[in-house]
């Protein structure tokens, strides 16, 4: 499983439910933060891989070769990593 943690606002729990609850119920999930500004998961002392929205085939690679991952998107990152999600789909 694959679930993307995502909202346009930062400080509003998106890392702190990645590290806590889900990761633990996914079977120790890989946490990918997509963040360039704010605090990530590994402020919280859970290991994550952090890039850039603008990595997307990066992440999209790494993730395809994980059977559960969490991707954290971080409000500075949204609008390029959603950007590059429609560009990908096509």
């Amino acid at each position: 499983m694959k679930v993307a943690v995502l909202n346009y606002t930062g400080t509003v729990g998106k890392t702190t439910i990645a590290a806590h609850l889900l990761s633990p119920r996914m079977n120790n999930a890989p946490i990918f933060a997509i963040e360039s500004i704010n605090e990530t998961a590994e402020g919280l002392g859970v290991d994550v891989e952090k890039m850039k929205g603008n990595k997307f085939r990066d992440l999209f690679k790494k993730i395809m070769l994980e059977d559960n991952a969490i991707i954290d998107i971080g409000a500075s990152n949204i609008e390029e990593f959603m950007n590059n999600m429609i560009k990908f789909d096509h």
